[in-house]
């Protein structure tokens, strides 16, 4: 870490026991996403799992996680909660529609990314003792790998706070038991990733539900997911209701949203709000995280907050907690609907009703 000083024993025994730890200590690696190029055809197929799902080291070993997708690495002390990806911040003020009204959410708290999730926590100790932390790869090509040191014979569960079920399995043997090798852990990965990718090609043959109904992804809750909607383009007529709906527990977030691009583009951008002091916040817009208008959302009809803008807010795939897992929307007005997924702009989907 830049800034840190620091101090080197004095005692002749001390330094030797220092070398030979060293010396003795081995790195092993895991992917956070894929490590295998996707395969034609399946490039909005996305792996939120880390590979391979299971790793053994030695006491005293360390682990390498490259960052491979939009994930953190972190473990939690024994007997406590992750933290949450997302924070209520400050209460949101005089946001107004195109149409110059103010939303409903003006008096709502906005949300932040958790700064426990978003930046690097504890000293990288995997004694499950403290919160350790990566933090996100928020820059363009990602930051160096995330070192982990694992000081004590154990079994560690390691999770991505941004994609919950998603994680890898450490068990930490005495020094002088065997273990799988490197060579024999990349096997592994690779194995499961290949895995992973076979049922790639199952999900996105996906038509999509029956009836009025699109799938916001098409997702396995244990890690693989697919970025788009199913189907692409539903036809209705014209006062029926098309349900969005999330893959039940899945680890993914998107949102359904109708609306001139020039408008929901500077939407979709999630920035760092620089503070007097310490680290930046990183802020969703208002009219990202939140729906456009209190749920049940209203009718459509392509007019909507004086541009066409309409909004689920961010869905998931548990019902019951911060945010819905499904939205119904009522089209009134003949004629083709564009829509995306603010979280995931190269999800579109079409509503064409007649």
């Amino acid at each position: 870490m830049l800034g840190r000083t620091w101090t080197i024993p004095m005692l002749a025994a001390g330094a030797t026991l220092l070398l030979t730890t060293a010396a003795d200590a081995a790195t092993k690696s895991v992917s956070l996403g894929p490590q295998i190029k996707r395969p034609k055809g399946l490039e909005r197929s996305e792996p939120n799992s880390f590979y391979p799902s299971q790793i053994e080291v030695h006491a005293g070993d360390k682990i390498k996680f490259t960052f491979r997708g939009f994930h953190n690495i972190s473990l939690a002390p024994a007997g406590t909660k992750h933290p949450a990806l997302l924070a209520a911040d400050v209460t949101i003020n005089g946001v107004l529609d195109p149409a110059g009204t103010p939303f409903w959410f003006n008096g709502r708290p906005r949300y932040i990314f958790h700064p426990q999730v978003a930046f690097g926590q504890g000293n990288g100790i995997a004694d499950g003792k403290t919160f350790i932390s990566s933090g996100l790869p928020f820059t363009t090509p990602p930051p160096p790998p995330y070192v982990a040191t694992f000081p004590k014979v154990g079994t560690f569960r390691m999770l991505c706070d941004v994609h919950p079920g998603t994680g890898v399995t450490i068990r930490v043997r005495p020094k002088g038991a065997k273990i799988p090798s490197n060579a024999a852990d990349l096997k592994r990965a690779n194995r499961e990733l290949k895995a992973d990718y076979a049922l790639a090609r199952k999900q996105k043959a996906y038509k999509g539900p029956r009836g009025n109904v699109v799938r916001v992804g098409n997702d396995d809750p244990a890690g693989m997911a697919q970025i788009g909607f199913f189907p692409k383009t539903k036809r209705i007529k014209a006062g029926q209701t098309v349900r969005f709906e999330m893959t039940k527990k899945t680890g993914e977030e998107h949102t359904v949203t109708f609306g001139p691009s020039a408008y929901v583009t500077p939407i979709e951008e999630i920035k760092p709000e620089a503070q007097p002091t310490g680290a930046p916040k990183i802020v969703l817009d208002p009219r990202l995280f939140h729906s456009s208008d209190p749920l049940p959302l209203p009718p459509y009809d392509g007019t909507n907050h004086g541009n066409g803008f309409l909004n689920t807010g961010v869905l998931d795939g548990n019902d019951g907690g911060l945010v819905p897992r499904a939205a119904t929307i009522r089209f009134t007005k003949a004629g083709s609907y564009s829509y995306i997924c603010l979280l995931h702009p190269v999800m579109k989907g079409t509503i064409v009703v007649t």
